[in-house]
């Protein structure tokens, strides 16, 4: 063996010095060591290695008493069937059969290779083993009579003797062996048996019993014994720090430490919620106090239930992605689980905590986190309202978690945050702040770089920042470097085994470093890789070699110290590394040998890196049957990266992408992973791929509610979409650029944002008609029109409904064709066209009713409701609004509520029941806030300042305008800022403010007259006449009065809001002015409109409210009852 030691170092030398010698020398020199090297292998007579593996054994119980009756070939055929099948998982978690006896086998793990989780892997086949027993048993039942079949299983693990005495013989000894039967022969039917070995290898992994010691021959102490009850969720994913699994005690943070225990503890006796955030630059040490603080909860003696997650740059922008990561690992749920093994996960963890509707709740938020409960009973309706979705789901988790901690305390772990998404960090500020009074603990651990993506981290929409609580309950921590002392402890702790310890090595360190214990950790590690300091064989005493050491350029900054670690591995291992590190900074085994190529990765390999400090196992992977690793620090995986040839990366990121996509279709949750795979296709050039990707990424974040991060993704399917359009221009080229064109432009009208929405119109219609699809241009036409009246630009708005109708009637496209109606009444409305409006609200309720689509229907019941307002027809008005609410909260549209909501609110205050308006106005709001819509916001808020004007609560009025006029000015939404200063000078009106009144008045009127809105401009024109009046300018009062009555003679003031407050200022200013005849005619006239309008409304407590309770109306009716008694008295 020694000969063979001897060739392999050899070879091992020579390789090292590929780089300096060449591959020429290096292949000519290796090749005749290698032959021989391959026959002295051959040739060893006794071939022996000691392994540590786990073995398993397995016995059929009372097989005898069961065979007996039974022909020999049957008992063939039962027995060996029913081994096959229970060896299956053997092979399927990467053990081995050894042994094949009567009525039970013997199986390795580790035997051929050796893995970290031979152990675990050996307890998991145990666990499948007895699961398919089970069905054995019934099976055997059924078609042979047989009962009461069971098994029984023992394992251990230990090291073994493995020695091949010729070439067809092996055999395989020791008390490890002997031990594994001794647990079998002591397990009850139907139970897994481990021995404290096996524990020390999967501590945490498993639940377990402890039983009695046993006596075991060859072991001078009893063997305590465990049955295994059922694997654990997944473990919270934690490294090893040190070098090549040396262990070193926390230092320099054991004031911070002490501080997280207090919190816990002050958490649980005063049933108080806290957070503490952790902030440090990488390396600085925060996962290390994370845990050790982990591991004193689970020696604590108080139970405490944690929930765990890491947040991946990788994931940074899909939505709710850390909050999916936290129940996935609270409740062991696989990105591979079948749908039907994660509904019932989430079901049986609400159902354990909530009495409730817990099932309900479960569904909701399994759909919210991007689950598959598409089918799910209790989610129609809201499937196509994700802001619904994301209300209710969001209570119920809140609701859950509450219900964990009121009966354990709870503490939540949260790493990395700066990389996680906004709206799981939103969901967890809210959670503090509206959960107070809990025994709940939750740690977060961050970069500095936190406040550049969470300028005001902790603060809900709207709420209160964290940094505003009532201390203690909120602690931020700062890690600073270890001091100069600490550093150097450290460095102690770490290379203590180091004989003679140069102070001069130790001030190097400690000078590059600069008190940053990863620093110190990689630095070593490259010692040790570079075979400066020399790990012994036997004992644990290093050798350090001091010349060496003299001719060692130490690397200035982290970069050059991995850079300079890259450059030990040899070509293979570093090939290995650099293909990983285009997975991420977390990849699998699976991944990396997809993208590796035919030649395998060893277990050698691996494990390799793994000693060398590159990488790390994992306890648990997030995809099924394959290891998963982890990048030993984010800078060690992005200088890899970036050492790779350009188009090396791209041909890998290609490949990565590919194995996600196969990886995730099986369970159908490749949407989960979309952002994922559209940003390894994009860096992989497959532009067009990454677009779709992208797009799908778009969509499924609009759906969660994201639009912010929706935008994003379609603006970068569109950035890709237009570098390609260059090379490529077919028509499904160009449906792609539709399709995110159209997200976008719907994400768009969510955010307010009508300036970039109408650029975006435009290339809609200008891409339907290169497709040359009617239906496609009817659609971007109702865009468009949409985007236009958002802007006031009416008559260009009518433009496109009319060019969108041609489209959608010679397509017939019956859809469309009602939307476009519904939009194109008010659009006539505003431009004054009343008759056409009448003659399109007709059309469009038509076109709705016969489409037999609740959706289109409400939306039109919407706008001709609106037109009914506008006429005075309140009664009609109301009825289709309860119509369209009836209609919404049968579909579960929460939109379309809060646009029902909004119109009925004004046309309550418009009959005179401000308060009622009132009521439903904030209703109105509060859902426009919840589901993130600017544009429904505002108009909502418009509607509720005119309810409080008109309930004589001017202030109150102005508040509410001062706050919504900034989102309508942010939307660029010209009619909206008209209108809000109109009624903004109104309410300056009311509270005797003349001269602010008179500013905006004049303001608005020559806003609304640009963009051609003539009713609503002669509203505010008749504010200026009534400010001029009380300022004593009568001329100037008389000059403005002209064109109002003109217009309400000619066009009856066609879209004026306020028509008789508009006959009321003609008929003062004409009196001002000395024409009594023409401020009768004014209050006749205004009279006649007012009963006009009256008559139209059908309940009598309507119409005398409409009549009384409206001022100008009450004043209206005084003045020509004093004019009627003048007339009989004359």
């Amino acid at each position: 063996m020694q000969k063979v030691d001897e060739l392999s170092q050899a070879i091992a030398a020579l390789e090292a010095q590929r780089a300096v010698l060449g591959d020429r020398v290096v292949d000519t020199a290796v090749a005749p060591l290698r032959e021989k090297l391959a026959e002295l292998e051959q040739r060893q007579p006794v071939s022996q290695q000691r392994r540590l593996v786990t073995v398993l054994f397995l016995d059929i119980v009372n097989s005898t008493l069961m065979s007996q009756g039974l022909e020999p070939e049957e008992l063939l055929e039962i027995m060996g069937g029913t081994l096959q099948r229970l060896s299956a998982p053997i092979k399927a978690y990467g053990g081995k059969i050894t042994r094949f006896m009567g009525d039970g086998f013997v199986a390795m793990f580790g035997l051929t290779r050796v893995h970290e989780n031979d152990a675990r892997q050996a307890v998991r086949a145990g666990l499948a083993i007895l699961a398919e027993s089970q069905a054995c048993s019934e099976e055997l039942a059924h078609r042979f009579q047989l009962l009461g079949f069971n098994i029984r299983i023992g394992i251990n693990t230990g090291l073994i003797v493995a020695g091949r005495f010729s070439k067809a013989e092996s055999m395989i000894m020791g008390l490890t062996v002997n031990l594994a039967a001794r647990m079998e022969q002591a397990a009850h039917p139907g139970t897994l048996f481990i021995t404290q070995f096996t524990h020390q290898h999967i501590r945490g992994a498993f639940d377990l019993e402890t039983l009695p010691p046993i006596e075991a021959k060859g072991f001078p102490q009893p063997v305590t014994v465990y049955r295994v009850i059922a694997a654990r969720p997944r473990t919270f994913r934690t490294f090893t720090r040190g070098v090549e699994g040396i262990e070193t005690g926390l230092v320099g943070r054991e004031a911070e430490l002490r501080q997280l225990k207090a919190a816990l503890t002050h958490a649980i006796h005063n049933q108080e919620t806290h957070i503490v955030t952790v902030i440090g630059e990488a390396g600085v040490g925060k996962s290390r106090l994370l845990y050790e603080f982990d591991r004193w909860i689970a020696r604590a003696p108080t139970k405490v239930i944690a929930f765990k997650a890491k947040a991946l740059q990788q994931m940074i922008a899909v939505p709710f992605g850390l909050l999916r990561e936290m129940i996935s690992y609270r409740l062991d749920i696989l990105t591979t689980d079948p749908v039907p093994s994660t509904r019932q996960k989430l079901k049986d963890a609400f159902s354990a905590y909530l009495d409730d509707e817990p099932e309900m709740k479960a569904h909701f938020v399994g759909s919210f986190l991007g689950f598959d409960f598409s089918d799910s009973p209790y989610l129609q309706g809201v499937e196509n309202n994700p802001r619904q979705l994301r209300q209710r789901a969001q209570l119920y988790l809140a609701e859950y978690i509450s219900a964990v901690a009121h009966k354990t305390p709870t503490v939540i772990m949260l790493d990395d945050i700066h990389w996680a998404d906004h709206l799981s960090i939103s969901f967890i500020t809210q959670l503090v702040q509206e959960c107070p009074r809990l025994p709940l603990l939750i740690i977060c651990l961050a970069r500095p770089t936190l406040d550049k993506r969470f300028q005001n981290w902790g603060q809900a929409e709207p709420g209160i920042g964290l940094k505003g609580m009532h201390l203690p309950r909120s602690i931020f921590l700062s890690l600073t470097p270890l001091s100069r002392q600490e550093s150097l402890e450290l460095l102690r702790k770490i290379l203590r085994n180091v004989e003679a310890l140069p102070d001069t090595l130790c001030e190097r360190i400690l000078d590059s470093a600069d008190g940053n214990p990863f620093y110190i950790e990689e630095f070593i590690q490259s010692l040790v890789d570079t075979r400066i300091i020399q790990r012994q064989r036997r004992g644990k005493s290093w050798k350090l070699d001091p010349e060496r050491l003299g001719t060692l350029e130490l690397p200035a900054t982290l970069v050059a110290l991995l850079e300079a670690r890259l450059d030990g591995l040899d070509p293979d291992q570093r090939a290995l590394v650099q293909q990983a590190s285009v997975i991420g900074r977390i990849f699998w085994r699976s991944a990396l040998q997809a993208i590796h190529g035919e030649k395998l990765i060893t277990d050698a390999v691996i494990k390799s890196l793994s000693m060398r400090g590159f990488i790390y196992p994992q306890e648990t992977s997030t995809f099924a049957d394959t290891e998963e690793y982890r990048f030993h620090h984010g800078l060690l995986r992005d200088v890899a990266y970036h050492a790779l040839f350009k188009y090396d990366r791209q041909t890998y990121h290609a490949q990565v992408a590919t194995w996600l996509i196969e990886a995730t279709r099986e369970c159908g949750r490749a949407g989960e992973f979309a952002p994922v795979i559209a940003e390894h296709y994009e860096l992989a050039g497959e532009q067009l791929l990454a677009a779709d990707w992208y797009t799908q990424s778009g969509i499924r974040a609009q759906n969660q509610g994201a639009p912010a991060q929706a935008r994003t993704f379609f603006d970068r399917a569109l950035g890709l979409l237009s570098s390609a359009s260059q090379q490529s221009q077919t028509e499904p080229d160009l449906m792609r650029r539709w399709h995110a064109l159209a997200g976008r432009d719907s994400v768009l009208v969510t955010l307010g944002d009508t300036e970039a929405r109408c650029v975006d119109d435009i290339a809609l219609i200008a891409l339907a008609e290169s497709i040359g699809n009617d239906n496609l241009l009817a659609e971007a036409y109702y865009r468009q029109g949409y985007g236009l009246e958002m802007i006031g630009k009416y008559s260009q708005e009518l433009e496109a409904y009319n060019r969108g109708l041609e489209a959608a009637r010679r397509a017939h496209d019956s859809r469309h064709e009602a939307l476009i109606l519904g939009l194109k009444v008010m659009c006539e409305v505003r431009l004054g066209a009343l008759d056409a409006a009448a003659e399109t609200c007709a059309e469009a309720l038509v076109c709705a009713e016969n489409l037999a689509d609740d959706e289109v229907l409400a939306r039109c019941l919407t706008n001709i409701s609106s037109f009914y307002t506008e006429i005075g027809d309140l009664a009609r008005s109301a009825q289709l609004l309860n119509q369209q609410l009836s209609i919404i909260h049968r579909i579960g549209n929460i939109e379309g509520e809060a646009i029902g909501l909004s119109n009925l609110g004004y046309t309550y205050t418009m009959l005179g029941k401000p308060e009622d308006g009132i009521v439903v106005l904030r209703r109105s709001i509060d859902l426009a806030r919840e589901i993130g819509h600017r544009s429904f916001y505002a108009y909502a808020s418009l509607n509720l300042a005119l309810a409080l004007l008109r309930s004589g609560n001017p202030l109150a009025a102005l508040a509410v305008l001062g706050d919504c006029l900034p989102e309508l000015q942010a939307m660029n939404d010209a009619f909206g800022i008209a209108v809000g200063q109109t009624y903004t000078a109104l309410a300056k009106e009311q509270d005797g403010q003349v001269k602010g009144a008179l500013a905006d008045f004049e303001q608005a009127a020559a806003s609304l007259g640009e963009i051609g809105i003539l009713g609503s401009m002669h509203d505010a024109g008749a504010g200026v006449v009534r400010c001029r009046l009380v300022l004593n300018d009568a001329v100037a009062a008389y000059r403005y009065t002209a064109p109002l009555w003109d217009y309400l003679r000619q066009r009856s003031g066609a879209g004026m809001e306020f028509l008789l407050l508009g006959y009321e200022t003609c008929a003062d200013a004409f009196s001002a002015a000395g024409q009594v005849d023409l401020a009768q005619e004014a209050i006749e006239a205004g009279y006649r409109a007012l009963m006009a309008r009256a008559s139209r409304i059908s309940l009598p407590e309507w119409r005398q409210s409409f009549l009384e309770q409206v001022p100008e109306h009450h004043r209206i009716l005084a003045r020509w009852q004093g004019n009627a008694e003048s007339r009989h008295v004359d």
